[in-house]
């Protein structure tokens, strides 16, 4: 470990008494045991070009025990089997890399999972399939710092996200017919684009323009299931703005 590079790594762990919902017990008529978690995590940092660009990554994991599950079809009781894990890994790199042209980008790795489950049709199912298992984000900004543009900028962005899903699977009778239909919404992978310019009229007053969703992606936002919960993203979107400074 260096003045310029840092390693650090953590655990903790946790502890959290559980009630049942109003009406519902334990099939063995026992209290709920808490919630048991831990975390690990380790990472690094590392700075470069005389501290103007800076680099970071982490990896995580974090499980749970004694998760609860209130069987729909069972309104009086209340099952304690679930165990669940999530893993991770995040980079990203900051700074400024020639005069007047910053950069900002990140990737983000993240996998939840369902390892043991009263309902067996959960198990090895993503815990949080609405989080995408991947995503990245770019962003880039252009502010000349002498000569004839000096005072203008220009900057671009681009969000990118993996696919998600939310809903609840098809559930099956012992006989093989069908219990419950599937409530699950599946939204593919997408990117989100957006531009900026701007212009310092004085050093107390500047104005820009900015372009969200350059291209007018259409996405949702938010997913939930077939029947509720589904909002679609900010189609493309055009505004100016004027800012003064005072002393």
């Amino acid at each position: 470990m260096t003045g310029d590079l840092n390693l650090y790594a953590s655990y903790a762990d946790s502890f959290t008494p559980q009630a049942p919902v109003a009406g519902r017990t334990r099939p063995d008529g026992r209290a709920l045991e808490p919630l048991i978690g831990d975390q690990y995590e380790a990472g690094t940092k590392l700075s470069l070009m005389d501290k103007r660009l800076l680099l970071s990554a982490a990896v995580y994991q974090i499980t749970q025990n004694n998760r609860t599950f209130n069987a729909p079809d069972l309104p009086t009781v209340v099952y304690q089997i679930g165990k669940v894990r999530a893993r991770g890994v995040e980079a990203e790199a900051s700074g400024e890399i020639l005069p007047g042209w910053r950069i900002n980008g990140g990737y983000s790795f993240t996998r939840t999972k369902y390892l043991e489950e009263a309902n067996p049709v959960l198990e090895g199912l993503s815990l949080l399939p609405v989080i995408p298992e991947h995503m990245v984000k770019l962003f880039t900004n252009y502010a000349p710092v002498d000569g004839p543009l000096a005072g203008a900028s220009v900057g671009a962005g681009v969000t990118w996200f993996d696919e998600t899903w939310s809903g609840t699977p098809a559930a099956f009778n012992a006989d093989g017919s069908l219990r419950t239909r599937s409530s699950i919404v599946r939204q593919g992978a997408y990117a989100v684009a957006d531009l900026r310019a701007g212009y310092r009229l004085t050093d107390g007053l500047s104005v820009a323009v900015n372009v969200n969703n350059l291209f007018d992606r259409s996405y949702y936002a938010r997913i939930s299931s077939t029947g509720r919960g589904n909002y679609y993203g900010t189609p493309r979107t055009v505004f100016a703005s004027i800012r003064a400074t005072f002393p």
